[in-house]
């Protein structure tokens, strides 16, 4: 809005015009004389009304320049509040060992995009979730991550985030952590259906020499972790009462260590059964049969339980008793 502004100055209303609104000035009985030299001689009563108006008080008028500026500073004092984009709010969802652990709130000027909530993810868990860029095509978004991302030094990778709670022990655990939280805090945001991963180098991931999981270029990252190593053995849940999930670790990611620990290399075709929830040693964890074959020909080639909280147990077919193995975490 502009505001024009001029300076009007008072001026004093004319002896006439105050004869008009007050008393009519005196006047002689008699006309004056004109003197020779042709010079009217103003009338003495005029001459003493006229000496004896008052005079008017001299108006204080702002110069215009003064108020200008001042209008203007105001403006420019006001001027980024009015136009501060308005405040909005999105929650980073942390997901670890295939479980939720937790929402935060982020706050963000204007709209969160996905730029924002990945560098709100490494402002929260201390791990970096460094970019080269995000693309978006339709309701998908593909995550180009730079060479400072976290999982791409697992060398520098903390071992533990004090403040979320959270422990990890390999490349694979903090590599699943990463992945599962960007999955998932873009896909509660976002009007978005499917998340992609590659790297500036190359489409999809893939750790040569340091871990066998890889994505292929083009697929779409799920929330089954374990699904992207290779699969020399098939994975069946046949619980017939579904129980907890496990704190830290999902059932199709226990039967991944279990073929890694016990089965890996010694042939292919091996089938992991799911069979219930046991205990030993006071920890609950997944209890498996290991063997091959299908259905009625399935045949038991040893028994494996898997902890919650990192230990690998193993029996002999048709036994009961579990011996300890390893540690996982």
């Amino acid at each position: 809005m502009f505001i024009f502004i001029t300076e009007i100055a008072f001026q004093p209303s004319s002896p006439r015009a105050q004869a008009r609104c007050g008393a009519p000035p005196s006047f002689p009985a008699s006309p004056q004389k004109i003197r020779g030299d042709g010079n009217r001689r103003k009338p003495a009563g005029v001459q003493q009304a006229r000496g004896n108006l008052p005079q008017p008080e001299k108006s204080e008028v702002i110069p215009l320049k003064k108020l200008f500026a001042a209008l203007t500073a105001l403006c420019l004092a006001l001027l980024p509040g009015a136009l501060a984009e308005p405040e909005s709010v999105a929650l980073l969802h942390i997901v670890a060992y295939g479980e939720e652990t937790g929402q935060y709130p982020l706050r963000c000027s204007g709209e969160c995009t996905a730029e924002t909530l990945l560098d709100g993810l490494t402002a929260l868990t201390e791990h970096n979730f460094a970019y080269d860029r995000v693309e978006t095509d339709g309701r998908s978004v593909t995550v180009v991550w730079s060479d400072e991302a976290t999982f791409l030094h697992p060398e520098e990778a903390p071992m533990e985030v004090e403040s979320l709670g959270l422990i990890f022990y390999d490349i694979e655990s903090t590599l699943q952590f990463m992945l599962d939280t960007a999955r998932a805090t873009l896909l509660a945001n976002l009007d978005i259906e499917r998340v992609y991963y590659a790297t500036a180098a190359s489409g999809g991931l893939s750790f040569p020499g340091v871990t066998d999981w890889r994505l292929p270029a083009g697929q779409a990252y799920s929330e089954e972790f374990a699904a992207y190593y290779p699969q020399d053995y098939a994975f069946e849940d046949a619980r017939e009462i579904m129980g907890d999930a496990g704190e830290n670790i999902a059932p199709a990611d226990a039967a991944q260590i279990v073929y890694d620990q016990l089965a890996a290399g010694a042939g292919e075709g091996w089938r992991i059964v799911l069979a219930d929830i046991g205990q030993i040693d006071g920890s609950e964890g997944y209890v498996f049969r290991v063997g091959t074959g299908e259905g009625e020909g399935f045949i038991e080639r040893f028994g494996a339980l898997v902890t919650y909280d990192g230990g690998l147990y193993v029996r002999k077919p048709g036994e009961e008793t579990y011996t300890f193995c390893t540690t996982w975490r």
